[in-house]
Protein backbone atom coordinates (compact mmCIF):
# COMPACT_ATOMS: atom_id res chain seq x y z
CA UNK A 1 0.00 0.00 0.00
CA UNK A 2 3.01 2.17 0.80
CA UNK A 3 4.46 2.17 -2.94
CA UNK A 4 0.52 2.57 -4.13
CA UNK A 5 0.12 5.64 -1.96
CA UNK A 6 3.37 7.21 -2.33
CA UNK A 7 4.80 6.15 -5.63
CA UNK A 8 8.45 7.07 -6.13
CA UNK A 9 8.34 7.36 -9.91
CA UNK A 10 5.75 7.42 -13.17
CA UNK A 11 6.52 3.67 -13.61
CA UNK A 12 5.56 2.64 -10.15
CA UNK A 13 2.55 5.20 -10.46
CA UNK A 14 1.24 3.65 -13.41
CA UNK A 15 2.33 -0.25 -12.45
CA UNK A 16 0.04 -0.24 -9.79
CA UNK A 17 -3.75 -0.25 -9.53
CA UNK A 18 -6.38 -1.42 -11.59
CA UNK A 19 -7.57 0.66 -14.02
CA UNK A 20 -3.97 2.29 -14.26
CA UNK A 21 -3.29 6.07 -12.96
CA UNK A 22 -3.72 8.80 -15.75
CA UNK A 23 -0.93 10.59 -16.81
CA UNK A 24 -2.01 14.11 -18.24
CA UNK A 25 -0.25 17.38 -18.64
CA UNK A 26 -0.37 19.36 -15.70
CA UNK A 27 -1.21 22.46 -18.05
CA UNK A 28 -4.67 21.27 -17.82
CA UNK A 29 -5.21 22.23 -14.68
CA UNK A 30 -2.78 24.76 -13.52
CA UNK A 31 -1.90 27.04 -16.72
CA UNK A 32 1.81 27.08 -17.73
CA UNK A 33 2.63 23.73 -15.57
CA UNK A 34 5.21 21.95 -17.23
CA UNK A 35 4.72 18.90 -15.28
CA UNK A 36 2.95 15.61 -15.51
CA UNK A 37 0.20 15.11 -13.54
CA UNK A 38 -0.96 11.54 -12.50
CA UNK A 39 -4.58 10.88 -10.63
CA UNK A 40 -6.00 7.85 -9.84
CA UNK A 41 -9.46 6.68 -11.54
CA UNK A 42 -11.19 5.87 -8.60
CA UNK A 43 -9.47 10.00 -7.09
CA UNK A 44 -11.80 11.55 -9.57
CA UNK A 45 -15.48 12.47 -9.54
CA UNK A 46 -18.19 14.19 -11.37
CA UNK A 47 -18.54 18.23 -10.70
CA UNK A 48 -20.15 20.80 -12.60
CA UNK A 49 -17.77 22.94 -12.22
CA UNK A 50 -14.77 20.52 -12.14
CA UNK A 51 -11.39 21.55 -13.66
CA UNK A 52 -11.21 18.82 -16.08
CA UNK A 53 -13.87 18.98 -18.74
CA UNK A 54 -14.16 16.25 -20.84
CA UNK A 55 -15.92 14.23 -23.84
CA UNK A 56 -17.37 10.57 -22.97
CA UNK A 57 -15.95 7.90 -25.39
CA UNK A 58 -16.74 4.86 -23.79
CA UNK A 59 -18.60 3.35 -20.60
CA UNK A 60 -17.92 0.15 -19.04
CA UNK A 61 -20.76 -0.56 -16.47
CA UNK A 62 -19.70 -2.67 -14.02
CA UNK A 63 -22.80 -3.49 -11.43
CA UNK A 64 -20.90 -1.44 -8.15
CA UNK A 65 -18.60 0.37 -10.27
CA UNK A 66 -18.72 3.05 -13.45
CA UNK A 67 -15.06 3.28 -15.51
CA UNK A 68 -15.90 6.38 -17.90
CA UNK A 69 -13.34 6.69 -20.49
CA UNK A 70 -13.00 10.26 -21.94
CA UNK A 71 -11.11 12.60 -23.78
CA UNK A 72 -9.55 16.25 -22.17
CA UNK A 73 -7.85 18.17 -24.78
CA UNK A 74 -6.66 15.39 -27.29
CA UNK A 75 -5.82 12.88 -23.66
CA UNK A 76 -7.78 10.04 -22.91
CA UNK A 77 -8.72 10.37 -18.73
CA UNK A 78 -10.25 7.38 -17.25
CA UNK A 79 -12.60 7.76 -14.16
CA UNK A 80 -14.04 4.78 -11.56
CA UNK A 81 -16.71 6.33 -10.47
CA UNK A 82 -18.60 4.26 -7.21
CA UNK A 83 -21.91 3.19 -8.01
CA UNK A 84 -24.10 3.15 -11.43
CA UNK A 85 -24.05 5.73 -13.60
CA UNK A 86 -26.42 6.30 -16.53
CA UNK A 87 -23.68 8.10 -19.07
CA UNK A 88 -23.54 7.99 -22.66
CA UNK A 89 -20.55 8.45 -25.15
CA UNK A 90 -20.52 11.84 -26.84
CA UNK A 91 -21.53 13.44 -23.63
CA UNK A 92 -19.61 16.33 -21.85
CA UNK A 93 -18.85 15.71 -18.01
CA UNK A 94 -16.33 17.85 -15.94
CA UNK A 95 -14.34 15.95 -13.45
CA UNK A 96 -12.66 17.29 -10.51
CA UNK A 97 -9.60 15.49 -8.67
CA UNK A 98 -10.08 14.36 -4.36
CA UNK A 99 -8.01 17.00 -2.64
CA UNK A 100 -4.43 15.47 -1.96
CA UNK A 101 -4.97 12.83 -4.38
CA UNK A 102 -2.69 14.13 -7.18
CA UNK A 103 0.63 13.04 -8.08
CA UNK A 104 3.47 15.58 -10.19
CA UNK A 105 6.40 13.86 -12.26
CA UNK A 106 9.06 15.18 -14.01
CA UNK A 107 9.86 14.58 -17.51
CA UNK A 108 12.56 11.58 -16.59
CA UNK A 109 9.38 10.13 -14.05
CA UNK A 110 10.61 10.97 -11.20
CA UNK A 111 8.03 12.03 -8.71
CA UNK A 112 7.77 15.86 -7.47
CA UNK A 113 6.71 17.62 -4.39
CA UNK A 114 3.01 19.32 -5.38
Amino acid sequence: MELYNNPVNRFVAGFLGSPAMNFLPAGLVREGDERTLGVRPEDLFLLENGELSATVEHVEELGGDTNVIAMVKGNQLTARLFGQHAIEPGRELNFAISEGKSYYFDASGDRLSA
